[in-house]
């Protein structure tokens, strides 16, 4: 299976997970020059929430955390702020980044709320 798959795959899960919580999904693979965002999803009405989904099958937790370097995490600040200045409608609402790691094999997942700050930028 490619990496590809499996990383569909995970979304989908990280989907069923987040709406199972009572989250509403909002967008699915935001995409802008800058960059793409997994998942946005709105948190107890009051929470816009960009998620970051990982999905492996070889490495330990503790690495994959390290995927999520510096870089990725800037770019998604910046697409966020985009997403914000082009949706108005979402300007009363708080910000959260979050992280959610699926395991490929076993579909084992953790969802890590408030993963980083926005002040990163």
């Amino acid at each position: 299976m490619s990496s590809y798959t499996k990383g569909k795959i995970g979304e989908k899960l990280a989907v069923k997970h987040l709406e199972e919580n009572g989250y509403k999904i909002i967008e699915q693979n935001y995409r802008t020059n800058s960059g793409e965002i997994d998942i946005i999803a709105i948190d107890d009405d009051d929470t816009v929430v960009f998620i970051e989904v990982k999905t492996w099958s070889s490495l330990a937790e503790e690495s994959l955390e390290y995927s999520i370097d510096m870089r990725k995490k800037k770019k998604i600040l910046k697409v966020s702020m985009y997403f914000m200045a082009k949706n108005g409608s979402y300007e009363d609402k708080k910000l959260r980044y979050d992280v959610i790691f699926i395991d490929g094999n076993s579909g084992r997942l953790n969802h890590y709320e408030n993963a980083f700050s926005g002040e990163l930028l």
